[in-house]
């Protein structure tokens, strides 16, 4: 929000600004007028939700539930599909993380996100015919900037416990700036043992999740830049029915490198977007505990290219115009 004054010496009153969205159209809008079924989910209200999978995080949100096959595997259905029928995004860049699996789930972390974006229905117009289901966009807090101000360094540590599978998880934040310079470092982690229910404790449904990112970013007159890497490590404990394999043991490793870079430049009056995205995931299945016989690895890499022109003629129409690639 901000703040407004007011005439003759009256007291400033509060004015609330609308959420702003970014991807269930081409063009930035609020989520009353979006053409789009969707919802934010706002930082403060992420803290809460927070947990180690970004299905269970997102399974109160309306027309959203959890596909779950363990603490750390948790993957996003809306209205019904899931896997690869729900794109799922970090900071709009496209994630190929193996998701059609059932234990395969998507690895992105929300520990340092500002909000959460959801949308519900068919988006293949924007994205493609994997987004059938839908889209979900984890978007991170913008680079500090300091233009106009004196630099800065600054912190931020959350820590939280879940009981059920006694789950300590915490992340810390350091960032500063300096002018028009930015930049962020993150590390974040959590860790479960097995998950209970009313009937009993269920066998091998640990987790031990680690990430880490790092941003930089400048800005000015000339336009804007940004780059960024994210590094996620899991252990996942895959649960198996007790009657059926009663000393099943299973687990998988999963390794997620991601690099981001965009820039942003003013072109007589219009804006040039050029977004270019790196992902390796490595997905590695092992049949017991102390086994390193991997049963079934998967590497994929994913290379992605965008380039947008965002343009207007006049007060009344304007849109964007690009190309998009992408290689797997």
């Amino acid at each position: 929000g901000t703040r407004s004054g007011s005439p003759r010496g009256q007291p400033a009153s509060a004015v609330e600004i609308a959420a702003i969205q970014v991807t269930a159209s081409p063009i930035a809008t609020s989520a009353l007028t979006s053409p789009q079924p969707m919802s934010v989910l706002g930082e403060e209200a992420l803290a809460t939700a927070r947990r180690a999978s970004l299905g269970e995080t997102l399974e109160n949100q309306a027309g959203v539930r959890n596909l779950s096959t363990g603490a750390g595997i948790g993957k996003p259905v809306i209205r019904g599909l899931t896997s690869n029928r729900v794109l799922i995004l970090a900071d709009g860049q496209r994630l190929e993380t193996q998701q059609w699996g059932d234990e395969h789930g998507p690895n992105v972390e929300t520990a340092d996100a500002a909000r959460v974006e959801v949308i519900r229905g068919p988006a293949s117009v924007l994205y493609g015919s994997d987004a059938l289901g839908g889209v979900i966009n984890v978007v991170q807090r913008q680079l500090p900037d300091a233009s106009g101000g004196p630099g800065f360094v600054r912190g931020r540590f959350t820590a939280g416990f879940a009981s059920n599978a006694s789950e300590p998880d915490g992340s810390l934040s350091l960032e500063g700036a300096n002018g028009g310079f930015g930049w962020r470092g993150t590390l974040s982690g959590r860790t479960s043992g097995d998950q209970r229910t009313p009937d009993g404790r269920l066998p091998n449904t640990g987790s031990d999740i680690w990430s880490g990112s790092g941003a930089i970013g400048v800005r000015g007159g000339w336009g804007a830049f940004t780059t960024q890497y994210a590094y996620r490590n899991e252990r996942l404990e895959l649960f198996e029915d007790p009657e059926e394999e009663p000393d099943f043991t299973g687990f998988q490793r999963v390794n997620e490198h991601r690099f981001r870079s965009g820039l942003s430049l003013p072109v007589g009056g219009q804006r040039l977007e050029l977004d270019a995205g790196y992902e390796r995931n490595r997905r590695r299945e092992f049949e017991e505990a102390g086994n390193p016989e991997v049963e079934l690895g998967l590497t994929s890499t994913t290379l992605t290219l965008d380039a947008h022109l965002h343009h207007a003629f006049g007060e009344r129409l304007g849109g964007i115009v690009g190309v998009s690639g992408l290689r797997t």
